[in-house]
């Protein structure tokens, strides 16, 4: 098995991250995690998280807690490498929607 991590700036000021941790075997994805982290006075913490944990494709929305306030399941005729690329993508247009969400809803 093959780990690979990385993050990713999404906006010019370094303040929002796409982390990204994808494990492969044989060239397929057996299990992800895409994130989008934002600063909350100093630290960081996660706004959204596509995974397969728990045994299945899904999205999770945190709030500042960094409690899953929303659990919803991905489709089911995703492959794990269409469910990583489809939240990667998601995150990469929508970070800043869910910023403002994450932070309109927390405060």
């Amino acid at each position: 098995m093959a780990d690979i991590a990385f993050e990713d700036d999404l906006g010019e000021a370094q303040r929002d991250w796409l982390r990204t941790r994808i494990t492969t075997k044989r060239g397929d994805v057996v299990d992800f995690t895409a994130q989008y982290e934002t600063l909350d006075r100093g630290r960081r913490v996660a706004v959204i998280r596509y995974d397969c944990a728990h045994g299945f494709l899904h999205v999770d929305v945190l709030n500042l807690h960094g409690d899953v306030v929303v659990k919803e399941s991905l489709p089911s005729y995703l492959s794990m490498k269409e469910a990583l690329n489809f939240g990667i993508d998601d995150i990469e247009d929508r970070w800043r929607a869910y910023k403002q969400r994450f932070f309109g809803e927390s405060s």
